[in-house]
Parts: C-alpha cells; sequence; structure tokens
C-alpha cells in the first residue's frame, strides 16, 4: 500500500500582460500627456491598492479608463504598473518641447 501521494498539478496562474505605454505616449501631445499624469497622480492620491473596495467613484472610472483594473487583484503589481506609467509619461512629458 502506498501512502504517499503525488503533488496535484497546479495551473499556472494567467497574469495579465504589461501595459505597453510607452509607444503610445509618444504620440500623444503635450496637453494630452499632461491629463494622463494628473489622472495617475490622482489615482496615487485618492486609491489604496491594499484596500480597494474603499475606492471613490471618480478614482475607479480613472482606474478603468487607464485599464490598471486588471491589475487590482494584487496590490503590488497595481503599484508597480501605477508608478511605471506614470513615470513613462513624466520622461515623454520631458522630451516634448
Amino acid at each position: 500500500m502506498n501512502l504517499t501521494k503525488s503533488a496535484p498539478q497546479v495551473s499556472e496562474i494567467t497574469k495579465p500582460e504589461p501595459i505597453d505605454f510607452d509607444n503610445e505616449l509618444k504620440s500623444k501631445e503635450t496637453s494630452q500627456l499632461k491629463l494622463i499624469k494628473s489622472d495617475l497622480e490622482a489615482i496615487c492620491d485618492g486609491f489604496d491598492p491594499f484596500n480597494p473596495h474603499d475606492c471613490p467613484d471618480a478614482i475607479a472610472k480613472l482606474i478603468k479608463k487607464h485599464h490598471l483594473n486588471v491589475f487590482q487583484d494584487d496590490p503590488f503589481t497595481f503599484t508597480n504598473h501605477l508608478l511605471r506609467l506614470l513615470t513613462a509619461t513624466e520622461a515623454v512629458l520631458k522630451q516634448k518641447p
């Protein structure tokens, strides 16, 4: 009698692909970039990724607008992507005349 059981197969968890924001940003005008930066900063100020259920409607709309809602299940991934988008936006804004 074999009492040892083999470990069950764990299916690979699929995570959303990182957003390729850089190429999209380069085609935007300065005024659009400033609006995006303002939106992302509002998300930073108004959303706690560790308590996503306590999110004002205006911030939830901004999160969805910038496709960050797919990362809300993991606060670390959410924060990582939010900061990457904000950094990319600021970098492209600095390059604009």
